[in-house]
């Protein structure tokens, strides 16, 4: 097995930050403390940047149970994603307007009652207001969504509901109002008009609550063959000048089609950076969102994608630490509850609502990392091989936390510096490894410790009393 050494002088000559913040922070979000790393895991590393607090997020289903939410609520999760009905709450237009806000205000205390910040996406037409569920929406369809925004904002951003972030549809850029109106958005050749239904809906939000964030809405962003999802709905969007009329920029994030973004960067920070540029071929500089990243346990016979509880578990650690880095503060793992009818499960719960493996990696993933205060990506030549990816946190004590994981099926051999270090595994087995010491792998007392980091990413951090 390779052993590799991390150098102290490189981490201070070389790590130069691999992501650019775009943009200013949000007022809406907390915004990022000082802090100051004290020596330990690695010294004092350069080229840290601040990050997100605690970013990290459930898409919720529209009936999820009460042992789900207890399950939610354990997790640790900062962010919670759910779906508002326009159709179900005006199903009928009126002069004036008759809103039935009662199932969505049970629904909504509930979630932020439990401590969530809510992204709430709005979406599915009501009949009187277009032609599709999903859609472009007819004259009096428009200034019926611009009127509801305006009563739904201002209801919901009082107590004890508190919400500051709407979604408009959901992966508006799909073409197939036939087939796929269940997506909750078709607007995807329809780019300009989706554009000027922004332009009428922004400023009622923003009439109605002035610290209210406005999401365009999620987009699949995704060429291939057979795909309903139209190119250029984004281009024709801020073309037409819709920039002006949304805070963030929404988009998701599935790891099949990471052969098409790793070309910009890592996983979705590659779909981040591509997207950024994007933006600012139009002069935009708009702070992204991720709405919807996954990966199944389980999928349909036949499908060429490999799945098990084991590599979903892996991925939720691994799409999070770079979405830490990527400059991301909101990172929505879809989804909370498996849907019984669906054959790719991608719920941290099973449809009964007993947890799978990824629910117990998750909340392990929140527990390290939701006090993280800067970070960065550890690059080949700190970590001394491309066989390993590894990203580095410094806490708001000061203190510093990597996460590693091998890039094969091997174990790679990690020197870190410390006398004791704390080593996390997937699901939370904890132990503390001594300079020196029977898992010391190099039986050494010199200063450094060797740990074996395979596949199944671990967290690794000098013992408190150590440092």
């Amino acid at each position: 097995m390779a052993r590799i050494t991390f150098v102290l002088t490189a981490i201070l000559l070389l790590l130069g930050g691999c992501w650019r913040r775009v943009g200013p922070t949000p007022a809406a979000l907390t915004p990022v403390p000082t802090v100051v790393p004290s020596p330990g895991l690695l010294g004092d590393p350069d080229g840290l940047r601040p990050l997100p607090d605690n970013p990290f997020g459930v898409q919720v289903p529209d009936k999820p149970g009460e042992d789900a939410l207890a399950r939610l609520t354990s997790l640790g999760a900062r962010w919670a994603r759910v779906n508002l009905f326009w159709r179900q709450v005006e199903p009928e237009r009126t002069d004036p307007p008759t809103y039935r806000w009662e199932a969505t205000d049970r629904r909504l205390r509930r979630l932020a009652e439990g401590g969530l910040r809510l992204i709430v996406t709005v979406r599915d037409n009501p009949s009187w207001a277009a032609d599709t569920l999903c859609g472009p929406l007819r004259a009096t369809g428009l200034a019926g969504l611009a009127q509801f925004m305006r009563a739904a904002v201002q209801r919901y951003s009082a107590s004890p509901y508190g919400i500051r972030h709407w979604e408009l549809y959901n992966e508006p850029d799909n073409g197939d109002a036939k087939r796929l109106a269940q997506l909750g958005g078709c607007w995807g050749p329809h780019g300009r008009q989706y554009a000027d239904m922004l332009r009428a809906v922004y400023p009622a939000i923003k009439e109605a609550d002035p610290q209210a964030q406005v999401l365009l809405g999620g987009i699949a962003y995704e060429d291939y063959d057979g795909s309903p999802f139209v190119a250029d709905f984004l281009d024709d969007v801020l073309d037409a000048g819709g920039g002006a009329y949304f805070d963030f920029l929404g988009f998701h994030y599935y790891p099949a089609f990471a052969d098409v973004w790793n070309r910009y960067g890592n996983d979705l920070g590659g779909k981040a950076a591509y997207l950024r540029s994007e933006l600012e071929r139009f002069g935009l500089r708009k702070p992204l969102v991720v709405t919807e990243v996954g990966q199944p346990t389980a999928g349909p016979q036949g499908d060429e994608q490999p799945y098990s509880d084991e590599r979903t578990s892996r991925y939720v650690v691994q799409a999070m630490a770079r979405g830490l880095v990527a400059d991301l503060p909101i990172v929505i793992w879809f989804t909370l509850v498996d849907h019984p009818a669906d054959p790719r499960q991608y719920g941290l719960l099973r449809s009964d609502g007993t947890p799978k493996p990824v629910y117990h990696a998750f909340r392990i993933l929140i527990r390290e990392l939701d006090k993280a205060r800067l970070g960065k990506a550890l690059g080949e030549r700190e970590v001394g091989t491309g066989k390993v990816e590894g990203y580095l946190f410094v806490l708001a004590d000061g203190s510093q936390k990597a996460v590693l994981w091998s890039l094969n099926d091997q174990e790679e051999e990690i020197r870190c510096r410390g006398s004791v270090l704390r080593i996390v595994g997937l699901y939370g087995d904890e132990r503390r490894v001594q300079d020196g010491g029977a898992e010391d792998a190099d039986g050494q007392q010199d200063g450094l410790v060797t740990v074996r980091v395979g596949p199944a990413p671990i967290y690794v951090q000098a013992w408190p009393e150590a440092r």
